[in-house]
């Protein structure tokens, strides 16, 4: 009985693995991430969007002090698909896309320092970037 366990769970593990990734919302767009002074300029063909970064949110010098770093490093060993901003009520949320198909919500500055330290590639709604505006900190 046990052996037939195993072989249905390598066999489930197996699959899902290859599973296809869900496709971005056709609402968003891939965009280039442009660091500023006080954050990363999202720019697309609809338009482009602010968001304020703090230090911290900021790649660099590598430090165990920083959450950022940390939870990069962690998640590395993660494989992510997008990062995707989106309206929600008069803000924003952010999900990270993992290629098993799993959503995590988050800040939009939380996932874009995500984006911008693991590569993953960054889709931000339309109606946002069409705003050509700067979200205000901490969003």
């Amino acid at each position: 009985m046990k052996p037939v366990l195993a072989l249905i769970l390598v066999g489930a593990a197996i699959m899902v693995m290859f599973l296809p990734a869900v496709a971005p919302s056709p609402d968003t767009e891939l965009v280039a991430i442009r660091e500023t002074a006080d954050g990363v300029l999202l720019v697309g063909r609809s338009g482009q969007l602010e968001i304020p970064l703090s230090d911290a949110e900021f790649p660099g010098v590598y430090s165990s002090e920083n959450f950022y770093d940390f939870v990069a490093e962690l998640v590395e060993s993660s494989t992510f698909s997008r990062v995707e901003v989106l309206p929600y009520g008069t803000g924003t949320i952010c999900n990270v896309q993992t290629s098993q198909g799993r959503s995590v919500a988050g800040r939009a500055s939380f996932c874009v320092a995500l984006a911008l330290r693991t590569g993953t590639p960054l889709h931000v709604h339309t109606s946002l970037l069409a705003l050509e505006t700067t979200l205000p900190q901490g969003v």
